[in-house]
């Protein structure tokens, strides 16, 4: 069909559909319960009268509004009009059936097949098939019903016959006799439920039909037999797994797409299956959704066509995505270009603003333009449909260009099901197509591109057929047919020994159309039937098989044989199964003949796995991914990394383990691993992918830095205490920034650290806090923030008193290292700067110790940043150099160490002890607590535990004993045998050690008299963004507390990976700075997103408190939704489907986020939960998918019942609900149905609806037993077993729901109650009696009762229209006389009179108007003045017309007013009485009269008449040099005077008269000569009039003038000037309404004026100072 490449929408698809009018499916539910429309726009329908060329467009066949209507076909021509309701315009009192879903156009005439006949809302019976006229819409013939069945589709399959594919097998039609025929053997429905086995598409190729059987698989049927030749793809040789649909592709191959099961679900698998029409052998394609490739989705339960399709232009096949969406909604398309390999997406209708998508089959590719055809809606409930054509130039993140959208003209549920095209070629035999062949020796095969031979421009040529015409023993030698879009002719036999000519008639049809031409085929001597294998090179996966056949002679059969068996064996059937990655030959020889064929078979080998799928870079940034599985055998492969598109990514480094490279501008492309054989670098083992996507890059432009209450400290210097922290926030300009991760800087980074916005003081010292921001060349830093810190040290102690070191740690060279403690807490930046000094007195007398000898090194300074402060003790029992041994000598030896700091000394003692026996006891504080409470007076006793050799006998004679030391004694003090007793308040810590220094422990003590009670969080509930830090703050009560400060514990949260790891990085600081880590280029961070526990506790541990932290993403997470893969409200699983590892929740509902971009949504790890209500009817199980977002939940029925699943998202307490209804198949119940969905009802009236049960068809008897609830019984009762319901409240809504007693299946019913009908009871009017002149007129109303009568609908009469006439209750006088005006009720015919009676009567005037009050009169014209006389019906109605001033003005008899002088006078109207009058002001003006100028020091007042139409005026000031006048400035001024730009008196500017305009014009020189030039200007700035003053003088002595106020900057254009007032300097941009900016220049002063090149039109003055919009303006040129 050739039509135009029209910028039009096309329509979709309807999606569902219904089992006659008792069996529902859940769509159709839904369908009922859409919100009513206007019958006025329901039942509309556009261009009724006019005459349409259905040659020249586009048909949607729309299911229209179920419930309510038939079906119907729209049509769309192109020049863009509709045509609405197009079958019912052509063809009156007909209509279609009811949901029409598919339509297609064969041999000229267009069928479209409906699921009914009749909608149960219609009021007409259509048909299941009906046939028409595809040029005129003119209906042919019409069929109610097809065998005994609903209809599905249509195949034209030759020009004779038709089969009609419905829910229970595929009829013959008969196109000649226009008559169904029977039913094909094998294609049947044998299940015995209408959603079980019905028939799809189907599509013929070649000597074959295809057809989509829901049940069994694709059939394959003779087209010529009409018999079911075999089936492939079934369900039990494929895990259960059905089909959807199939389609034909531009090379002949078919494609198919799968379901997950065959109940109708939608689910659907990530491959797509490739089927060789001539070979029937399949491949399986994987649809890469690693990548962002949806899988194809399916409707068997509602079926409509799928959106699946495939362009006769390219090689390339289409589909809508299943997205998040159930089968019927889509939010994207994408395309699989089988030529090259690739898969892409196309289109994605969330880009496009307005929240659109793709709606049931959504679109279809137009043959001829080769553009997408979209159907787009909001959603289920809103009527608005938009058609519109998209370009296929999309890839990626690019859309496909929107060529054009048009709307419905009307608004209703259209649930579009198919556009269909004009059919409007015709086959066409080829210039070049051979008239002649040659077979012979050397070519035993003829294969010619079919394109080469016929061609029709608006048809698929693979999809045209062959019918050959010959003679019967001509048809023994050879063979000509179609196969893979070749015409392929052969020899039959396997040597030929007599040559022929063969005359060969061929007959080509295309879409039912036909043309025909001659060949000869010259058959040589020595040729014969070829001998070649189906494929010459194919690729397989390790483990999967593909099968081969061979093409020879009719039933030659071959032996198969694979070269390498190694790496693909081979089955006597020719079933080719992958071993390892390789490639090798399979070899096929005739068993008849000794010829052979080859086909090449590489097996795949496992692809690579890339520690990225995808990646999203800016522009310049660089990316390295690398291999982390599927690693490369560098022996006997080769790897190679490729970009896709060289001028978006550069790859700049590579190598087999890694690829680096480089985004160089915005778009999509890919990074290839490419994988091959090193003996044949041709052979790709396989490739791996990983998608980029390169966004503009949108620089960092200034950083504000401020602290954590938003304020920026300028030259304050913030002061810290040692180990003190705050927190600091870094804003990042513009908002929009690509990339806002900031490198935090410290100054001085001895004294302060800084990360993720936390500064803490680890030293002394200043510093200044920075933020920097690199990008590229491009570095911002932030303003700096001052901090200081003095650290000042109170006292040092050692760890413990005494050291222990006995005789045998000398002799195994062992060491201590007492410890220097100091308070407080030293950082080791601190240490570094002290001063530290040991004395170590070893007795002079210890002549033979090594701590005597200065070579041994046995004591030095042990202290770093490190180990901190301590002193390192370690004996030698020999001297290394002589070695003679030392002497050990026994005592205590005092250590001191003394710390200068900050010009201070602080010294510590204590005691080692050498001992000749060992150190072996281990001793123990029986006390546990840590920490332990105290008030002044009371004591606690210490108690220990001493053990080792011998240790008693020490103990006894005082050798070994255990003392203490107390850190404070006026805060707790100890005597020798432990004792604490406590003094004043504070913490005190008591050391217990062993007196031979071996083992010491600690216990702390808090003397106080007030204890923590309860400690308060600040908020209960924090919200921090993922990356910052936030202040926590807690409160102890009482307030009088001892110990007010508090301590907090490490977060936790319960989030895990599927492994069980924790996640969640999160820390708190001891002075409760809370934050987690970000980084942009971590995908991990995401993972530390959700609610983490945070406990505080009082520090005398009396107390504790607790608050809950949510981090929330960048784009924080608002809701969850929960979108099932159907469109009930409910989800049903049955209790067979209780496998061990449960179902993947998404096979029957999708988690999606809002919004869709949230942060949450990109996390590698769990992002939510699912868990059960009832966990004995519905278990929640997990499923391992790897520590990948793809949360692994099933769900396991455990029994039927109802119960609800809730989905709680990690982040921010997002939780969503979702019921779920287990059901029980096993007592042979199926399901139920209601036969309505939706119901209005009157209160009081009980009503029943009816159901059906359906069972399993196998002659049991089943309980059919249901029973009945109501949702709100207060609105509706229902009785549980009877059904019976009884509407109460009017205007309430409940759900009536019937249940199944076994199996626990339901089906609900909306139930709106209203009132019932009230009846009217009497009538009665306002007036009895009416009394009005003739013309006069007066309303009368009717009142009903009783008030809520249901029919207020009343009728009104006059029985005498000569006398008065009534309309709607208002009587009108006619002419004197009597009548009477009767009102009747349409309820029970009530009815009441008013007597009128119309006379005539003088009516006097009560008043006058004018129609204008004041006026401006230019001197010389005329104006017309109307006068109304009140009332309208005045007996006399003339007017007196006079001038109170008749030189100024002269009025005549009719209103006419002219101008006579300049001035001011009144028009007077006067009733023909004298009573009453109006008057209009007048302004005579002279636009001619020369202006007058009153002229003072420095400035002077112009006054000059108004000019009519004039909007301002233009004042140009002349100062005279000399005699020549020289333009010195210009003034704008409005109508009333007021100048707008220039220099204003400070005096205002007096009138000299009415009618006229004053300026005063200021800042003039003294006593000088001056002149003044008057434009004035209309809108547009055009000019009107222009008019000059005489020369004037001013004074001598000038007064004060003041500037402006306020400069007005203006635009406007006259005399084809653009003039620009008061905008210098600015850059201006005069920009047409597309958008073109037509001009571009500078304003160089502050009255410019440029002159216009453009086209008349109208246009938009854009100023722009400072890279900011300034000014802006609509003008017209003309």
């Amino acid at each position: 069909m050739k039509r135009k490449n029209l910028i039009t929408l096309l329509a979709f698809v309807p999606l569902f559909s219904v089992w006659g009018q008792s069996s529902l499916n859940p769509v159709e539910k839904e369908k009922l319960k859409l919100p009513e429309l206007p019958q006025t726009v329901l039942r509309a329908a556009s261009q009724a009268n006019e005459q349409v060329d259905y040659t020249k467009g586009t048909f949607i066949v729309n299911e229209d509004w179920y419930g309510h209507q038939n079906s119907t076909v729209n049509f769309l021509s192109d020049d863009g009009k509709w045509t609405l309701r197009a079958f019912q315009k052509e063809n009156p009192a007909h209509e279609l059936g009811c949901t029409s879903q598919f339509g297609t156009i064969y041999g000229g005439k267009f069928y479209i097949v409906s699921k009914q006949e009749k909608d149960p809302g219609a009021t007409v019976t259509g048909s299941r098939l009906a046939v028409i006229d595809a040029k005129t819409m003119k209906v042919l013939k019409e069929f109610t019903k097809i065998g005994d069945s609903d209809g599905r589709s249509f195949l034209g399959v030759d020009e004779h016959t038709g089969y009609i594919g419905t829910s229970n097998g595929i009829f013959l039609y008969d196109i000649d006799k226009m008559e169904i025929g029977e039913k094909i053997s094998g294609t049947e429905n044998t299940s015995g439920s209408l959603y079980s086995a019905q028939i799809g598409t189907m599509i013929r190729v070649g000597d074959r039909v295809f057809a989509v059987h829901q049940k069994n698989g694709l059939l394959v049927i003779d087209a010529k037999t009409h018999t079911l030749e075999t089936t492939i793809l079934k369900p039990e040789e494929h895990e259960g797994h059905g089909l959807g649909s199939i389609v034909l592709s531009k090379d002949g191959t078919i494609w198919a797409s799968p379901t997950v099961e065959l109940t109708g679900t939608g689910a659907s698998l990530p491959l797509i299956w490739k089927v060789d029409p001539t070979t029937l052998t399949v491949q399986q394609v994987d649809i890469p959704t690693a990548s962002g490739i949806e899988e194809i989705p399916n409707s068997w339960y509602a079926w409509t066509a799928d959106g699946f399709c495939a362009s006769t232009k390219e090689n390339k096949i289409y589909w809508k995505g299943q997205g998040t969406g159930s089968w019927f909604t889509g939010y994207k398309i994408f395309c699989y270009d089988i030529d090259k390999n690739e898969f892409y997406k196309v289109f994605d209708f969330g880009k496009v603003e307005g929240e659109w998508r793709l709606y049931g089959t959504g679109f279809r590719i137009d043959p001829v333009s080769d553009d997408m055809y979209c159907f787009w809606y909001h959603e289920f409930l809103n009527p608005e449909h938009e058609l519109a054509v998209v370009a296929t130039d999309g890839r990626g993140e690019k859309n496909g260009t929107i060529k054009g959208r048009y709307p419905y003209d009307i608004t209703n549920y259209w649930f579009p099901a198919l556009p269909v095209f004009p059919d409007n070629e015709a086959p066409a035999i080829q210039s070049g197509a051979p008239k002649e062949v040659v077979l012979d020796a050397k070519q035993t095969q003829v294969n010619i591109p079919l394109e080469e031979v016929v061609k029709d421009d608006d048809n698929m040529t693979a999809a045209i057929t062959l019918t050959t015409n010959m003679s019967e023993a001509h048809q023994k030698l050879i063979t000509v047919a179609i196969q893979n879009c070749h015409l392929v002719i052969q020899p039959i036999e396997a040597s030929v020994t007599t040559a022929t000519t063969i005359p060969v008639h061929l007959k080509f049809n295309s879409n039912g159309k036909t043309v025909e031409t001659d060949l000869t085929v010259k058959l040589e001597q020595g040729t014969g039937a070829p001998f070649v294998i189906n494929e010459s090179e194919v690729a397989v996966e390790k483990g999967k098989t593909i099968t081969l056949t061979v093409k020879g002679m009719e039933g030659e059969t071959a032996t198969w044989k694979s070269e390498d068996k190694a790496i693909a064996t081979v089955s006597e059937d020719g079933v080719v199964t992958g071993m390892k990655a390789g490639t090798t030959t399979i070899i096929a020889t005739s068993e008849a003949r000794n010829v052979t064929a080859t086909c090449k078979v590489t097996v795949k080998r496992e692809n690579l796995i890339l520690d990225m799928a995808s990646v999203e870079l800016f522009e310049g940034q660089s990316q390295t991914v690398k291999i982390t599985g599927g690693w490369v055998n560098g022996g006997v492969e080769s790897l190679t990394w490729e970009s896709s598109d060289k001028s978006i990514l550069e790859i700049t480094q590579q190598n087999p383990m890694l690829v680096q490279f480089k985004a160089l501008k915005t778009g999509s492309a890919k990074i290839i691993a490419k994988i091959s054989s090193k003996k044949d670098e041709s052979t790709v083992l396989t490739t791996t992918e990983c998608s980029v996507l390169v966004k503009e890059m949108i620089p960092v432009e200034k950083i504000e830095l401020t602290t954590s209450e938003g304020e920026q400290p300028g030259e304050e210097t913030l002061k810290f205490n040692i180990n003190g922290k705050k927190i600091l926030k870094a804003k990042v300009f513009p908002e929009n920034a690509s990339i806002k991760d900031v490198e935090w800087i410290s100054s001085n980074q001895d004294a302060f650290t800084i990360e993720n916005g936390i500064v803490t003081a680890i030293g002394n010292g200043e510093a200044e806090i920075t933020v920097s921001s690199k990008q590229g060349q491009n570095e911002v830093t932030s303003n700096p923030i001052k901090v200081s810190c003095e650290y000042q040290l109170e006292r040092i102690v050692f760890s413990q008193p005494i050291y222990g070191y006995s005789k045998k740690m000398a002799d195994d060279y062992g060491r201590i290292t007492p410890k220097i403690k100091c308070f407080p807490t030293t950082p080791s930046s601190i240490e570094g700067t002290m001063d530290i000094k040991w004395d170590f007195n070893v007795p002079q007398n210890w002549t033979n110790s090594c701590l005597n000898d200065p070579t041994s090194s046995s004591y030095y300074d042990n202290s770093s940043n490190t180990r901190g402060i301590n002193f390192c003790i370690s004996l030698s029992p020999e001297n290394w150099e002589t070695n003679e041994l030392y002497t050990f000598y026994e005592g205590e030896v005092p250590l001191k160490c003394t710390i200068t700091y900050a010009g201070k000394k602080y010294t510590a003692e204590c005691i080692i002890n050498f001992q000749e026996k060992d150190l072996e006891s281990s001793f123990e504080l029986e006390n546990e607590d840590k920490k332990t409470l105290l008030k002044s007076g009371e004591t606690l006793q210490l108690k220990w535990k001493l053990d080792g050799e011998g240790m008693s006998s020490k103990l006894k004679s005082d050798e070994v004993s255990v003392k203490f030391i107390s850190s404070d004694e006026n805060i707790a003090s100890v005597n020798k045998d432990g004792l604490i007793t406590a003094k004043g308040n504070g913490i005190a810590t008591i050391t217990a050690y062993v007196s031979d220094g071996s083992y010491s422990e600690e216990r702390q003590i808090l003397v106080g008299d007030t204890w923590a009670t309860d400690v308060v969080c600040k908020e209960d509930t924090v919200r921090v963004t993922l990356g910052e830090a936030v202040q926590l703050a807690a409160t102890v009560n009482p307030k009088n507390a001892t110990y007010p400060t508090v301590e907090w514990s490490k977060p936790t949260t319960d989030w895990t990976t599927n492994s069980g790891t924790t996640v969640g990085a999160a820390d708190i600081t001891d002075d409760g700075i809370f934050s987690t880590m970000y980084r942009s280029d971590m995908a991990t961070t995401v993972n530390n997103i959700g609610k983490y526990d945070v406990k505080v506790s009082s520090f005398d541990g009396q107390a504790s408190g607790q608050c809950v932290v949510y981090v929330l993403g960048l784009e924080p997470l608002q809701d969850l939704t929960l979108t099932s893969k159907g469109v009930d409200d409910e989800i049903s699983i049955d209790v067979k489907d209780d496998i061990e590892e449960g179902i993947l929740y998404t096979q029957f509902f999708d988690v999606g986020f809002v919004p869709s971009n949230a942060t949450l949504a990109k996390a590698l790890t769990t992002r939510f939960t699912i868990t059960s209500q009832d966990k004995e009817i519905l278990e929640i199980g997990t499923k391992k998918l790897g520590d990948t977002h793809e949360e692994g939940f099933t769900l396991k029925p455990k029994k039927q019942g109802t119960t609800q699943i809730i989905v709680s998202a990690k982040e921010n307490d997002v939780k969503a609900v979702k019921t779920i209804r287990v059901t029980d198949s096993s007592y042979g119940i199926l399901g139920v149905t209601l036969d309505a969905s939706v119901m209005t009802v009157k209160a009081g009236e009980p009503l029943s609806i009816g159901y059906q049960v359906e069972t399993v068809q196998d002659g049991v008897e089943r309980d059919k037993t249901v029973y009945w609830e109501s949702s709100d019984p207060s609105v509706a009762t229902v009785d549980r077993e009877t059904g019976l319901i009884t509407p109460i409240k009017v205007g309430g809504t409940t759900t009536i729901r019937a249940i199944t007693k076994f199996g626990n299946f339901t089906a609900t019913c909306h139930l709106n109650v209203a009132e019932g009908d009230v009846k009217v009871s009497g009538v009665k009017l306002d007036k009895n009696a009416l009394t009005l002149a003739p013309g006069e007129n007066a309303q009368l109303y009717a009142t009903i009762t009783p008030a809520d009568a249901a029919n207020k609908k009343v009728t009104w009469i006059s029985e005498n229209n000569a006398v008065a006439t009534v309309a709607e209750g208002l009587v009108t006088g006619v002419s004197a006389g009597s009548t009477i005006v009767r009102v009747t009720t349409e309820d029970g015919g009530y009815t009441a009179k008013c007597v009128v009676t119309v006379e005539k009567k003088e009516i006097p005037a009560t008043g006058i108007s004018l129609d204008k009050i004041s006026v401006k009169l230019e001197k010389g014209k005329a104006i017309v003045l109307k006068a109304t006389v009140i009332p309208a019906n005045a007996t006399n109605k003339q007017v007196i017309w006079l001038s109170s001033d008749e030189d100024i003005i002269a009025v005549d008899t009719t209103g006419i007013v002219e101008g006579l002088e300049e001035g001011k006078a009144d028009v007077i109207a006067v009733t023909s009485d004298g009573k009453h009058e109006a008057r209009c002001s007048v302004t005579v003006y002279d636009p001619a009269a020369k202006p007058e100028v009153i002229a003072k020091d420095s400035s002077a007042v112009v006054i000059f008449a108004q000019v009519e139409k004039a909007e301002k005026y233009r004042l140009q000031l002349y100062r005279y040099v000399g005699n020549t006048p020289v333009l010195d400035k210009e003034y704008v001024a409005d109508h009333f005077g007021n100048i707008i730009n220039g220099l204003k008196s400070s005096e205002p500017a007096p009138l000299a008269s009415t009618g006229k305009v004053a300026v005063n014009i200021a800042g003039l020189r003294p006593d000088t000569k001056y002149s003044v030039k008057i434009v004035a200007l209309d809108k547009s700035g055009n000019m009107i009039s222009t008019v000059i003053t005489d020369p004037f003088m001013t004074a001598q002595n000038p007064t004060a003038n003041e500037e402006i106020t306020s400069v007005q900057p203006d635009a406007f254009v006259a005399n084809n000037e653009l003039i620009l007032e008061n905008l210098a300097g600015c850059t201006c941009y005069v920009v047409d309404f597309s958008g073109r900016i037509t001009k571009i220049y500078t304003v160089k002063s502050e009255h410019d004026r440029t002159q216009l090149q453009q086209e008349a039109g109208t246009y938009i003055i854009t100023a722009v100072k400072d890279q900011e919009m300034y000014f802006s303006k609509k003008v017209v040129i003309r």
